[in-house]
């Protein structure tokens, strides 16, 4: 699991402190307040640290140039998905300087990128290693371990080397961070990201092509080719009153169509479904696609979700919670999501109170984080054992329903009083 994340001069934020993370963590805020910023800085460390995303071209693809320590991409795989494209477009734009940092903490490390850029002035298209160099580094927190260099697989106590050889750049111990990642998690299984973004599904296309839907194209090629628990998937659809079953067929190498069954026993393209019910379809068999990739409890498995709950029902926005919660469970997903869903967020207070009253030994694995915007950082929550929030919302979250219901009051009142005179 990721334990946090940290970063200066990306996107949104100047510098963002290292914030701890949960098994399932939900940001809150207004617009452009950074939610994902901290999605993408997520996805985009994480990428280049493992170079092993969820898109099945990249799978267990390692780059060798990690080893001269002069590549980062800042376009991942799902580069329709993350448009960030270059180091000028990610430089935040009160950078003081051409640099930018990303920590991300796993277990007791904490891995630490450095991007310089030689050139401020880098083109908006420049997305090769030409105008800038970057350094990985990796600190152990709680034992003191560093990586030697001088051997591949070896893992020393600090004591038994000089002080110097801890936080030297990766490259320059001939590690690559995907080898030191894999020393961290000694028996890891794998390590897989994946971004599910807003107005994920096309609402035109009866058949979808490699390269045209890009992202459908994806998410239902992996689902056929690997086909995982099905029954998982028509459960979810029942309980989100979507259908019954669902069916794909290979149209060729590079197409399929997708039928979803309705509780009424029709065929339906996925494209004739609603806006939201055609997301949120999509959104089920891509964690599906990634619960199955790896039973082993110590694989890292990431999903990034923006805005899950546009176009759903109310009730619907507060099962997301549920289906969170049994992933996160089930398949060892670590979920990190954004919404402006008021009922999402009350659910999963629910849910951590049942969670905390029913367990024995309670470890808390939620997480919500609010942003108010500005210079101003986001602040955590925090839960009291009732399920309610120790700190407060910014104004016009979860207060606007209350502020109508007064203002109905208020009108109601004047013209009672407007009749009666």
């Amino acid at each position: 699991m990721i334990n946090s994340i940290g970063f200066k001069n990306f996107r949104k934020f100047e510098n963002f402190p290292i914030m701890p993370l949960g098994k399932i963590n939900i940001l809150v805020g207004d617009n452009n307040t950074g939610k994902t910023t901290v999605l993408m800085a997520i996805l985009t460390a994480l990428y280049n640290l493992c170079r092993n995303s969820d898109n099945h071209r990249n799978r267990n693809r390692v780059d060798d140039a990690w080893a001269v320590g002069n590549v980062f991409n800042f376009i991942t795989p799902n580069n329709s998905i993350n448009p960030i494209g270059s180091f000028k477009r990610a430089l935040h734009h009160r950078a003081k300087e051409p640099r930018i940092s990303f920590q991300l903490g796993f277990g007791n490390a904490i891995f630490s990128i450095d991007i310089e850029g030689n050139d401020p002035h880098l083109s908006d298209l420049s997305n090769d290693s030409t105008g800038f160099t970057c350094q990985c580094k990796v600190d152990f927190i709680d034992d003191h371990r560093v990586i030697k260099g001088d051997s591949q697989n070896e893992i020393l106590e600090r004591n038994s080397i000089e002080e110097t050889d801890c936080n030297q750049p990766l490259n320059s111990l001939g590690r690559d961070p995907k080898s030191v990642l894999e020393s961290v998690f000694p028996h890891a299984h794998g390590v897989f990201v994946s971004h599910i973004p807003s107005h994920t599904a096309s609402t035109t296309e009866s058949v979808y092509h490699r390269g045209i839907d890009r992202y459908e194209f994806e998410v239902i090629h992996d689902y056929y080719m690997r086909d995982p628990n099905k029954a998982s998937v028509i459960d979810w659809m029942q309980r989100f009153n979507i259908g019954k079953d669902f069916v794909i067929s290979k149209v060729s190498e590079d197409a399929y169509t997708f039928y979803a069954i309705t509780t009424d026993g029709d065929k339906m393209l996925l494209s004739d479904l609603g806006s939201g019910t055609t997301s949120l379809l999509l959104m089920l068999l891509q964690l599906e696609n990634i619960a199955s990739k790896s039973d082993r409890t110590d694989s890292l498995k990431v999903v990034l979700i923006e805005n899950p709950e546009q176009n759903l029902h109310p009730v619907h926005q507060a099962m997301l919670g549920d289906l969170f919660a049994e992933y996160s469970e089930r398949g060892n997903i670590q979920f990190v999501v954004e919404t402006h869903s008021e009922y999402l967020v009350r659910h999963m207070q629910v849910l951590y109170a049942q969670a905390r009253k029913n367990a024995v030994n309670f470890i808390n694995p939620y997480k919500v984080y609010y942003f108010p915007g500005g210079r101003r950082l986001p602040y955590e929550m925090g839960f009291q054992p009732n399920g309610k929030f120790i700190n407060s919302f910014g104004e016009g979250f979860d207060d606007v329903a209350d502020r109508e219901v007064i203002r109905l009051y208020d009108i109601d009142a004047e013209y009672a009083d407007y009749a009666s005179s």
